[in-house]
């Protein structure tokens, strides 16, 4: 705050719960106000934490952000952790594509799974925890979204919730170390704990499984066609 001049003249200490349900009366912050100040607060402790864990931002429309993991932040990519079940597994948190452009030029695209977390204050409060995934070559970013989002299709087709869901819970453990929960830093004094593995419910209801799925077709965006005609090879997608 220092060097925005800005400095603490007065601090009060609040109950979380109370100040969530009802706000406050002096000074007056109506209740939907203290909960956009609890959730900011949240989210902007989560950011801080993952940027310190070695994950890389990436701004979405509208200023919200999501964070990516970067090639060798990790041992070979993989993240090994040990599932709701109990279950030892893995999952590659960063893998490549060859493409062939038509010139016959082989070039490498990566992919980097990320991770945004919105707040909820209720029924309870938790952290929404939502899948991403960034595109970079030769280590520089795409900075078009269009491109990004492109890639994207092209990329992530064939990966199911299984794969999807593997990834954020590779990426929780991988906040958490290794335990139960991490602890994301508030303020000196003040933390908010984050469990690894999501609540679990049983549903009422099921969906009837699809044996054999239809091939999906690529849908080609214009920026990426002069570029990606063909596709020679993919690595480090699929376990």
């Amino acid at each position: 705050m220092a060097e925005h001049n800005l400095e603490i003249a007065n601090s009060i200490e609040l109950n979380v719960e109370k100040f969530r349900a009802e706000g406050r009366e002096h000074p007056l912050i109506d209740r939907r106000t203290a909960r956009n100040i609890l959730m900011s607060l949240f989210r902007d402790g989560f950011e801080r934490y993952v940027l310190s864990r070695g994950l890389v931002p990436y701004e979405l429309s509208g200023g919200s952000k999501y964070h990516w993991f970067k090639k060798d932040l990790l041992e070979d990519d993989k993240v090994f952790f040990v599932n709701a079940a109990g279950e030892k597994n893995w999952r590659q948190m960063v893998g490549f594509k060859s493409l062939m452009a038509k010139e016959g030029e082989c070039r490498i695209r990566n992919w980097h799974f990320g991770i945004s977390a919105k707040t909820h204050l209720w029924p309870f409060t938790g952290l929404a925890v939502r899948a991403h995934v960034a595109f970079t070559e030769n280590g520089v970013l795409y900075d078009s979204k269009a491109r990004q989002h492109s890639a994207r299709r092209n990329q992530c087709k064939n990966w199911y919730n299984d794969d999807w869901l593997g990834r954020i819970l590779a990426a929780m453990s991988f906040l958490a170390e290794g335990k139960d929960e991490f602890t994301v830093p508030l303020s000196a004094k003040e933390s908010l704990a984050a469990r690894r593995l999501p609540v679990m419910f049983e549903s009422p209801v099921s969906f009837k499984v699809v044996e054999e799925l239809p091939a999906l077709e690529d849908e080609a965006h214009p920026e990426e066609e002069a570029d990606e005609d063909d596709e020679a090879a993919d690595s480090g997608g699929e376990e």
